[in-house]
């Protein structure tokens, strides 16, 4: 059983000194910060826990689409993934910051592990909004230079990837 071999090196790197040192509950909850940090990153959102989850997940255009949610099933999977994530920060993380727990090797393992596939999805989910479709629209040879619309356009970016489209 050993965890470095099977979940990425970033988040193996995050929770690699607290898991060596057997603090196993401190690991686990290192992941769900490695697991909050990819949600804002991603999606622009400062929110936390349960409260960031449904900014993310849910609506009718949520800001993280794992799919083209246009089939009964695909919305089931967004829906699903949305309450295991609301889970997630309920049920593992709410009690690790409010008392400090005795878990085992194993369940840190298996959590960790968890928490590393959930990551894996959000990183291959689609976006509201894409860097490259957005320069595309700034970039097109038929970009009407106006300022409201430019203005529109600017209402588009996410908080946290204004810096970096702005470059």
């Amino acid at each position: 059983m050993n965890l470095k071999d099977n979940v990425d090196i970033e988040l193996w790197e995050i929770i690699q000194k607290n898991y060596e040192s057997e603090s196993y509950y401190s690991a686990i909850l290192d992941a769900i910060h490695n697991l909050t940090e990819t949600i804002r990153n991603k999606t622009g959102l400062e929110g936390d826990g349960s409260s960031l989850i449904g900014q993310a997940f849910g609506g009718e255009s949520p800001k993280i689409k794992l799919n083209k949610l246009q089939t009964e099933s695909e919305k089931n999977i967004q829906k699903g993934i949305q309450e295991i994530l609301k889970g997630m920060y309920t049920a593992i993380r709410n009690p690790r910051s409010h008392d400090k727990l005795n878990d085992k090797k194993e369940d840190a393992y298996l959590i960790i592990y968890f928490i590393n596939y959930l990551i894996k999805i959000i990183d291959s989910s689609k976006l509201s909004f894409e860097e490259s479709e957005f320069l595309q629209r700034v970039f097109d040879k038929h970009y009407v230079k106006n300022e409201e619309y430019s203005k529109l356009l600017i209402k588009q970016i996410p908080k946290r990837q204004k810096a970096n489209i702005g470059v």
